[in-house]
């Protein structure tokens, strides 16, 4: 991990911030005032998110805190990225949560997979976490890491489990109290932005494996389509997602309107 070099005026470094600025302005993710808690691995994506919010604190006037959920896995690594953590918050002057769980005991009572498990206690803690916070402030939003690629993925093992419009829609930037600001910024776009302003980030030795269904999506599949069908793929996924999901919101809005109208009235035959 190298130290931390802010650097200025560089036009170059502002396109991502610009990008963020734009979508969240454009699916109105916070009001001045709000908070949000990001939630903070270590990795480049969740260091990228929290940087750029960090950065547009004062634009979107909203106050930051950043949470890391520790799964009690991968040993030394998972301790060396909760401390980069940590270390991130404190020289950001960042107020930092940092919760412990045990993440194989929870896959087991819940028989689930562990990835699944860790999923599902990081929006526990997340929740429990914002709404203690509300006490202090009108609203908290929970900020996740999602980016262009992630989305794609996405769509894809929606597809493939078998899915409606809904699924096929993709991650939305808005989902209750979860916003995805970098849902319109690409995984490369994040790396770049880190290492233009010699940001360092910690690196998790499971993401490079296959075991998991998204890592076989990510490393295999996707880079076999690009590579053998079109190289334009992945954008051309979240152009049919952004499709489905805004006729998902039409038939919805449809739904809506008939339901408050009294529903639908029984045909009768002549």
């Amino acid at each position: 991990m190298s130290g931390f070099i802010f650097k200025r005026d560089k036009k170059k470094y502002k396109r991502m911030q610009k990008q963020t600025v734009i979508y969240m302005k454009q699916n109105h993710m916070t009001r001045p005032g709000d908070g949000v808690l990001v939630g903070l691995s270590g990795g480049a994506d969740s260091v990228g998110l929290l940087l750029v919010l960090w950065k547009l604190r004062e634009t979107f006037q909203i106050s930051l805190r950043a949470l890391h959920v520790h799964h009690g896995l991968r040993g030394a690594e998972a301790d060396r990225d909760a401390a980069f953590s940590r270390m991130l918050c404190e020289r950001l002057e960042i107020p930092f949560y940092e919760f412990r769980i045990d993440a194989a005991k929870e896959a087991l009572d819940r028989k689930c997979s562990i990835e699944e498990a860790g999923r599902l206690a990081r929006y526990r803690l997340y929740e429990e976490t914002a709404r203690a916070w509300e006490e202090e402030i009108r609203r908290v939003h929970i900020a996740t890491a999602h980016h262009a690629d992630d989305n794609a993925e996405t769509v894809l093992f929606n597809l493939f489990r078998g899915s409606g419009l809904k699924g096929l829609g993709g991650m939305r930037p808005v989902r209750d109290a979860v916003i995805r600001p970098l849902l319109s910024v690409t995984r490369k776009e994040i790396l770049a932005y880190l290492e233009e302003k010699e940001i360092s980030y910690c690196e998790d030795s499971t993401n490079s494996g296959t075991d998991y269904i998204r890592n076989r999506l990510r490393h295999e599949i996707i880079p076999a389509v690009r590579e053998r069908i079109n190289e334009g793929a992945p954008s051309n996924i979240l152009q049919a997602a952004k499709t489905a999901a805004a006729a998902d919101a039409c038939f919805e809005r449809a739904a809506r309107r008939i339901l408050e109208s009294g529903g639908i009235r029984e045909r009768r035959e002549d």
